[in-house]
């Protein structure tokens, strides 16, 4: 495997999807949640000292879960993602033709 779909593979969350939920507020809101059937995801970050998935608030300070944030970035921002999958998906075809 090449490095980027190396590092793609290390660093799958396995296990866990979003689920979203009415809050004590009566508000819609969202939380990742352990689940065996679910797919794999990705976290939009990582510390590139520890390797380890964060998200933060707009403060910029790194925390490890999304209950640790605000409201409005816990909602209204793509913390993790599905999106790798689609490497993965075609990195059988491409290697065939890049990779000799």
């Amino acid at each position: 495997m090449t490095g980027a779909v190396q590092w793609l593979d290390d660093h799958r969350i396995k296990n866990t999807r979003w689920d979203i939920f009415i809050n004590k507020e009566g508000k819609r809101d969202r939380r990742i949640v352990y689940d065996p059937n679910a797919g794999d995801m990705w976290a939009r970050f990582y510390d590139l000292e520890t390797g380890e998935p964060y998200v933060c608030d707009r403060d910029g300070i790194k925390k490890k879960s999304l209950e640790e944030i605000g409201y409005e970035r816990r909602n209204g921002y793509s913390w993790y993602t599905d999106a790798p999958q689609e490497v993965f998906d075609k990195y059988p075809q491409w290697s065939k033709k890049y990779i000799k």
